[in-house]
């Protein structure tokens, strides 16, 4: 069967018993697999204070801690799922453990490089930058939507979508045509 708990990201550290259905005459040891979403090591998402368990003679459990990373990046919830394995003296019982870990930071905020720009209809093209306030762990779709004097079709070729920012990132560009109609206009916005 598999146990499983969940704890936010700011937790600390979270202490994980491995227990016997009733006390041994011999020390029962085990070793401790990981796997799962969370990454593993100093300045990643998690650390563990042992990869083996041992249970004393007489005694019914013995315990490995995770310390949790309290990041600043804003990511999808992650898991730790440890599972004992290479059991001495002992049968196996519950034996996969999954440690959900909650992310607790906001979103970062989106905002365009320039809030205005002026290009000359034969330009051929105009590039708007979206930015992001901090990275994020998570790809960020952002909504826009066209307005303004100019016309799609006659002065632009581009219509409401989104912009993808990879994760990792701060910034995404978006292309936009600018057509040029030959009249003489006044400048479109």
């Amino acid at each position: 069967s598999v146990a499983s708990q969940t704890v936010m990201e700011n937790v600390g550290t979270v202490t994980l018993t491995a227990s016997l259905s009733a006390a041994s005459g011999q020390a029962v040891t085990a070793t401790v697999t990981l796997s799962g979403t969370a990454a593993l090591g100093a300045g990643a998402d998690y650390t563990l204070s042992t990869t083996s368990i041992s249970i004393a003679a007489g005694s019914t459990s013995a315990t490995t801690v995770v310390t949790v990373n309290n990041d600043t990046t804003d990511e999808d919830n992650e898991t730790v799922i440890l599972t004992l394995g290479s059991l001495g003296n002992a049968s196996a019982g519950t034996v996969a453990h999954t440690l959900t870990i909650t992310d607790n930071d906001a979103a970062p905020s989106v905002g365009w490089a320039l809030l205005s720009q002026t290009a000359s209809e034969n330009v051929g093209s105009a590039t708007i930058k979206a930015v992001l306030s901090a990275a994020s762990g998570k790809a960020i779709s952002i909504p826009y939507f066209v307005s303004g004097t100019a016309s799609a079709g006659s002065d632009f070729d581009l219509v409401d979508g989104s912009l993808m920012i990879a994760a990792g990132a701060i910034e995404a560009t978006l292309s936009v045509p600018i057509l040029d109609d030959q009249i003489p206009e006044p400048s479109d916005k």
